[in-house]
């Protein structure tokens, strides 16, 4: 947490960065469990470690695995737009 003179609370919360560190741990060692399960998931790359074409490819892929799957709840005959 950051002291501002003038204010009257600390500002950026610490409790932000913990949260942070607390869920890319969790993912880091989901990701761990499916792929020593032979089950490894997709995952994001930034272009400065696997290249620009590499990266676009990974981001596109999820993303329209996302949508795939956004588009099977929203018409479930169930969901608030039926």
């Amino acid at each position: 947490m950051v002291s501002i003179p003038g204010l009257p609370y600390p500002v950026a919360p610490g409790s932000t960065l913990g949260g942070t560190a607390l869920v890319n741990a969790i993912k880091a060692e989901t990701a761990r469990r499916l792929a020593d399960a032979g089950s490894p998931p997709p995952v994001l790359v930034a272009s400065c470690l696997a290249g620009s074409t590499e990266s676009t490819q990974a981001f596109e892929t999820a993303y329209d695995e996302h949508g795939r799957r956004i588009a099977r709840l929203w018409l479930r005959p169930d969901s608030p737009t039926s």
